[in-house]
């Protein structure tokens, strides 16, 4: 009975040394794993600079590589591994961290959003600022929170939406996954309201993108998104534009151009922010003479299937040629050959792209006799009779094709001639019978009928 006694009594301390063994480990490899968190959470705030998705990789990585090491007894009094009490508390315990501080922020994003608590995730955007991951996610879930509806859009500028934006722009330049998103939610604010305009533009919004543009000058997204974003803020704003073009974004619009010719959301945006730019007077020499003509006409070669930069490009020509030294350098470009030719063929049944033809050939036909002769010369009378045609209920093609045929008949009566013979005059009598048609347009039209009855 005594040694039955003894031996239970041994049985039960040895069980005990292997639990205390076991608690001793478990000890270990919570410091052990508590110290590789503590190192892992540290990576986006002393290297805050990478991008948001690389921060958050580095962040999981370590965290691995710290179970890794473990595994193979770093740290382990003694050497040797795991055992499989220890291994699996290790790796519950590792991959829980991994999902807090790599899925966290992303988590608490979409669900401050879920319940539209703004105001929360503003204050969050300031107090993790530092976190290029949160930033990421927040600057990604307010873009998306202000395209849903245009009370949204008046909810985050009133609360102060714009300079978190900003402020995530100036501390990630480096990151263009925020550069991309930071820039899509302020294109929306832009796009609604001139006074987020002025708020962009007075928080050193165009220095932001300009920095944004030149600090991730090989990523198709950013320059996309921030050319988008130059445009909305030059749109109907003189003063903008101003500060757009003494922040040097010409250059790097132009810059953009050059860098993705295959991209067409590039080249697209950058048409469009030319084209705003040229609106004014005042820099429509500046952007020629910066060499955007040749970067137009080889974007409108290299996409012109692509209906979106094809309209753009016509409109930036359009603009360009408003001035009487710009229309000769586009005619030399040979942008009049390509817009008779294959961009008002490719895109006929396109009103959009057919409006914004007609006018790049109006004005490149003002006051110009010689782009008078190549625009006849290259088909361009019948392509304007056909576009009155194809488009009789789209007010921007009558109006800019009619505009463009009177010019052509203003001064050359040999031009007249051939446009009688293209059957001009019963086309455009369609458009005075038309009770739609504004009275301008028709205007035009009686001024043009004038000038070829005087043949």
């Amino acid at each position: 009975m005594q040694v039955e006694i003894e031996l239970h009594i041994s049985k039960m301390r040895e069980l005990a040394r292997h639990w205390a063994g076991n608690g001793r480990e478990m000890a270990g490899g919570v410091r052990f794993t508590f110290a590789v968190t503590a190192l892992a959470m540290l990576v986006p705030h002393v290297w805050h600079f990478l991008h948001a998705n690389v921060s958050n990789r580095c962040t999981g990585g370590l965290f691995l590589l710290g179970l890794a090491a473990r595994c193979h007894g770093v740290g382990r009094k003694g050497g040797g591994g795991f055992t499989g009490f220890e291994l699996g508390y290790a790796v519950g315990l590792s991959v829980l961290l991994v999902l807090l501080v790599v899925k966290w922020p992303e988590l608490s994003i979409t669900r401050t959003l879920s319940q539209g608590d703004i105001s929360s995730l503003l204050q969050a955007m300031d107090t993790y600022s530092w976190h290029a991951g949160h930033t990421l996610h927040a600057c990604g879930g307010l873009a998306r929170f202000l395209a849903a509806s245009a009370e949204n859009t008046a909810t985050v500028a009133a609360s102060g939406g714009i300079t978190r934006l900003l402020k995530a722009m100036g501390m990630h330049r480096g990151s263009s996954e925020i550069q991309t998103e930071a820039c899509l939610a302020l294109c929306i604010l832009a796009d609604v309201d001139y006074t987020n305009k002025a708020r962009i533009v007075e928080g050193r919004g165009v220095i932001r993108i300009v920095d944004a543009m030149s600090d991730n000058e090989h990523d198709k997204r950013v320059q996309e998104q921030a050319c988008m974003l130059l445009t909305s803020l030059a749109i109907g704003d003189d003063d903008n534009r101003a500060e757009i073009i003494r922040a040097g974004a010409i250059p790097r619009i132009l810059h953009a151009m050059r860098s993705h010719p295959l991209h067409g959301g590039v080249q697209a945006q950058a048409s469009a922010a030319l084209r705003s730019l040229a609106a004014n007077d005042g820099y429509k020499t500046q952007i020629a003479e910066s060499g955007a003509i040749p970067l137009i006409v080889k974007a409108i070669d290299m996409h012109v299937d692509f209906a979106p930069l094809i309209e753009q490009a016509c409109w930036a020509v359009r603009n360009l040629a408003g001035i009487d030294t710009n229309r000769a350098k586009l005619a030399e470009a040979g942008v009049i050959e390509r817009i008779t030719g294959d961009v008002m063929d490719v895109h006929r049944q396109d009103a959009a792209v057919i409006a914004q033809a007609a006018g790049a050939l109006r004005n490149l036909a003002l006051n110009s006799d010689d782009n008078k002769k190549r625009i006849v010369a290259a088909g361009g009378i019948a392509r304007l009779v056909q576009a009155l045609d194809d488009h009789a209920h789209s007010s921007s093609v009558q109006d800019n094709a009619s505009w463009a045929l009177m010019v052509l008949a203003w001064s050359q009566r040999s031009l007249r001639r051939q446009m009688l013979d293209a059957g001009v005059v019963k086309t455009v009598q369609k458009i005075l019978a038309d009770e739609t048609v504004v009275e301008e347009t028709k205007e035009r039209v009686r001024t043009l009928l004038s000038k070829l009855e005087a043949v």
